[in-house]
């Protein structure tokens, strides 16, 4: 029976293995969590810290291994190294060993010989010094299709501020919906998060151990909502009089819903997606509000509404995710050209079928968690020029922060 660090090490480089076949981190973690495997913290520590670090740590396997290698091998030595250098639950040398072991009984003694030589070759090198020389996508820890399409547009120092957000967690926060007592506040050491304008008066509080939140039952009584700040940026765009008819079109899990609805005093809420599984948890979490919502499960391109009858609609696209890495680091290794197109071909797509929607001097929100102009300003800027009939109001980029992700989001009108 293998050990628990081998266990972790298998775990982890299965869900590499999905990941490579185009299951999201985020997915894989998911499963193994509901699975109530004891290590899954450890795993997601380990293949977050990964994709955070990748462009270092391949570029080392690169200078020590002359010749192409296969993807699980790879993977095997993307996987101890990130062990070796940003893991503290096991010591370099326990992971050299595990990580031979693992090669020997998977892959045949061959294998397990060259991994070895590898690992403890990358042991005895200088790493800081190695990293020193490399091009500087590298030094900046970033793909380099990422690295190449920020330098166009950020300099060094907006690089390399975003380059060490990518290395920290992202930041654990929370909205507060309904009303707490300081004290409870003060029990898990909330902090209120200070935000501009584009917050409104959303209450966005940090807390150092999400556990202590979680063993609470404010988040199902509905007290609490677990977010990032810059998901209130979008639907604040819209003043609303409350006795209006919305659409969230792209709507699970709920969160901006929540946020609209919150604003609605006799009006209602849809909250649609494709995603019949998602929706499930839309309405989880909608079930303890005490405004008026209805859950449909339909896609966007083609949702099941007649034309005109929306007073508003949020459409909150699927998008690069560029302005959440640190949330979601894996998602920079998947960005090349042709996703982002093919992303930015689907978004309008959506915001046709979305425009439909709303009727005369209605209005239509359009948001992403995207920094690339591609899926903002110059979608919108596209938009309007195809769809006479709307003009932008104001639009809104938010770059990520020590408070904040990145995001986008745009006020658009219908006369």
């Amino acid at each position: 029976m293998p050990g628990i660090s081998e266990q972790i090490l298998h775990k982890a480089l299965k869900g590499l293995d999905q990941w490579r076949r185009g299951i999201s981190l985020d997915e894989y973690i998911d499963r193994i969590r509901r699975e109530n495997h004891n290590s899954a913290k450890t795993v997601a520590d380990l293949l977050f810290n990964l994709f955070r670090h990748r462009a270092k740590t391949e570029a080392v396997i690169k200078h020590l291994c002359r010749g192409k290698i296969k993807p699980d091998v790879k993977h095997l030595l993307l996987a101890a190294m990130t062990q070796m250098e940003h893991q503290d639950g096991i010591a370099p040398e326990s992971a050299v060993n595990v990580a031979v072991d693992y090669a020997k009984r998977k892959f045949g003694r061959k294998t397990g010989g060259f991994v070895n030589a590898v690992l403890r070759n990358h042991t005895r090198m200088d790493f800081d010094k190695f990293i020193a020389q490399q091009p500087e996508f590298v030094r900046m820890n970033l793909p380099e299709t990422v690295w190449r399409l920020w330098k166009k547009r950020f300099s060094k120092e907006e690089i390399q501020k975003l380059s060490n957000m990518l290395a920290q967690k992202a930041p654990f926060s929370f909205r507060l919906c309904g009303e707490l007592p300081e004290p409870e506040l003060n029990s898990i050491e909330a902090e209120r998060i200070g935000l501009p304008e584009w917050a409104g008066d959303a209450a966005f509080f940090s807390c150092p151990d999400p556990g202590v939140l979680l063993q609470k039952n404010w988040l199902k009584d509905g007290i609490v909502y677990i977010q990032d700040p810059s998901t209130a940026m979008s639907p604040n765009l819209a003043e609303l009089s409350g006795n209006e008819l919305v659409l969230d079109l792209c709507a699970a899990p709920g969160g901006k819903t929540i946020l609209i609805g919150e604003k609605l005093a006799s009006g209602t809420v849809v909250g649609c997606d494709r995603s019949l599984k998602r929706q499930r948890l839309t309405l989880e979490n909608l079930a303890s509000r005490k405004f008026q919502s209805s859950v449909v499960v339909a896609s966007a391109l083609a949702p099941s509404f007649r034309s005109g009858s929306f007073d508003l609609v949020l459409a909150d696209v699927p998008c690069s995710n560029t302005g959440v890495f640190r949330r979601r680091p894996d998602t920079l290794w998947r960005f090349t050209e042709n996703t982002l197109n093919d992303v930015v071909k689907l978004q309008r797509q959506i915001l046709s079928a979305a425009a439909k929607l709303v009727k005369p001097g209605g209005k239509l929100i359009y948001g992403t968690c995207s920094i690339e102009p591609k899926e903002n300003d110059e979608q919108i800027a596209a938009f309007a020029e195809s769809h006479c009939e709307f003009k932008l109001v104001k639009s809104l980029l938010l770059l990520p922060d020590e408070n904040f992700d990145g995001a986008f989001g745009a006020l658009l009108e219908r006369n």
